[in-house]
């Protein structure tokens, strides 16, 4: 859809500051050398106490397209908000004022947000290290992983989550209309406030698109948010931003299938997952800290009520069975469960329920079926695990013919016999089992491409998911 109204690429930039003197005149000068027209800055002073109030009076003073507002500190979230609220123009982007752009940013951006209507345009980031901050992998590039093509929201979802979402708003261009219909804003008066607001606006955007394009430099240093010490305050924090993103997944978990809903339950997991790290990292206010424990915990299960009945019980199992006893996640989930003595007896009764499950679904598989040539593919855990139940369970497996990527057609045997190489196999099966969960699409795609037409394809895990807990059975 071509974009007729040339106004649509003016930009608003929303740049919140909060005692930034040493860093602002970087960021705003790396602004206002590239934009012109009815391009603004909304510059909003959050209450600093340094000499960013009078840097910003600056700025303010000598450029037309800069909008000057200050306030007695609000925090991040009510700042952008704010903002948000202030823009003129149909696009807006956030910038945080102790980082910068790259030159060439706004030529780049207009000149594909000039030629079609998209909600958000995601690019990418450098980091700059300074002080005694290490320099690591730049998680902000996504050149090579992530294409660019335009897709719904949560078809971009559901492709690159995990490693192609970033949760950081600045780095992507938004249209004012689209957050507002759609009600999204920052989470108020916590850290972490991206995060809800990335996962709704990737949910509800009709049009996204990907550009590989550094144009964010982000600047870590010592007293920045993101590398200060953790904290009470911010696992407290973050516990309100995982309860509100859950709390919206269960609104929309009926509607979601497939691909897209194994990906947002893992984004569940995913919270839950960082909670805990964060809350091992604070050796203080441990009675507060256990309290938010049963809280997010308690939560989790109950989304947990809201999946099928066989998602629950892997997910119930990986929770309970993971947990190390004595720790403080165990002792949380315990008292959720009622006590030591109910938890012992809730997790047998889970087991029980599961392995009948997997029994179910192993049979429906008909590895013994004297009549069908059947093959298992991929030599890993996976197939280790599954032959090994079959033994236990009177599941004849000596008519299998084991199949991988990789080893030569007989140089290698597998559970004493010969292993067939995807290429070699021809029409010697009626039926492959793919064992992976982990790279079952790339094995599909070699099936497919090396297997007659005609030949039954199955996974051993469904939606992708290793789904099942051999240690328990």
């Amino acid at each position: 859809m071509k974009v007729e109204n040339k106004t649509s690429t003016f930009l608003s930039i929303i740049i919140p500051v909060y005692n930034v003197g040493r860093y602002l005149q970087r960021c705003l000068d790396s602004v206002l050398e590239q934009i012109s027209g009815k391009d603004e800055i909304i510059l909003i002073n959050d209450g600093s106490t340094d000499n960013s109030l009078s840097i910003c009076l600056e700025y303010q003073k000598e450029y037309a397209n800069v909008k000057f507002i200050s306030q007695r500190n609000a925090g991040l979230g009510r700042t952008r908000n704010i903002g948000l609220l202030e823009a003129s123009n149909e696009n807006v982007i956030f910038l945080d004022s102790d980082d910068y752009w790259e030159i060439g940013t706004v030529n780049v951006i207009k000149s594909v947000i000039s030629q079609e209507y998209i909600d958000i345009l995601y690019f990418d980031a450098k980091t700059v290290y300074e002080g005694t901050i290490k320099e690591e992998h730049n998680p902000y590039n996504r050149k090579g992983k992530v294409s660019t093509e335009i897709l719904s929201g949560k078809l971009f979802f559901e492709k690159y989550y995990p490693e192609g979402y970033i949760v950081q708003a600045c780095m992507a261009v938004y249209k004012k209309d689209f957050l507002l219909k759609n009600k999204i804003i920052f989470q108020e008066n916590v850290y972490f406030e991206d995060n809800l607001f990335s996962f709704l606006a990737v949910m509800k955007a009709e049009k996204v698109r990907y550009i590989p394009y550094q144009l964010y430099i982000r600047r870590m240093h010592e007293n920045s948010i993101m590398t200060s010490e953790m904290s009470y305050r911010k696992i407290y924090d973050y516990s309100c931003v995982v309860h509100a993103i859950w709390d919206y997944i269960k609104t929309i978990l009926d509607q979601l299938e497939g691909e897209i809903l194994s990906k947002v339950i893992l984004y569940v997991d995913s919270l839950l997952y960082t909670f805990c790290v964060m809350c091992r990292k604070v050796k203080e206010d441990l009675g507060q800290i256990h309290l938010l424990r049963v809280r997010v915990f308690r939560q989790y299960i109950s989304l947990l009520d809201m999946y099928e009945e066989n998602i629950k019980l892997v997910k119930v199992l990986r929770l309970v069975y993971g947990l190390k006893a004595g720790s403080a996640e165990f002792a949380a989930v315990t008292e959720i469960f009622g006590g030591k003595r109910d938890y012992e007896r809730t997790l047998s009764l889970y087991k029980q329920q599961y392995k009948k499950r997997v029994i179910e679904k192993i049979l429906l598989l008909y590895i013994d079926q004297p009549e069908c040539k059947t093959g298992i593919y991929g030599l890993g855990k996976q197939t280790e695990c599954l032959i090994e139940f079959c033994s236990q369970h009177g599941i004849e497996t000596k008519n299998v013919i084991y199949v991988d990527s990789y080893q030569k057609t007989g140089k290698q045997n597998f559970y004493g016999c010969a292993v067939k190489n995807i290429r070699d196999v021809g029409d010697c099966l009626d039926k492959l089992i793919i064992s992976s969960g982990l790279y079952r699409n790339e094995m599909y795609e070699m099936a497919k491409r090396f297997l007659p037409v005609g030949t039954e394809i199955v996974f051993l895990y469904e939606d992708g998911e290793e789904d099942i807990i051999w240690d328990l059975l």
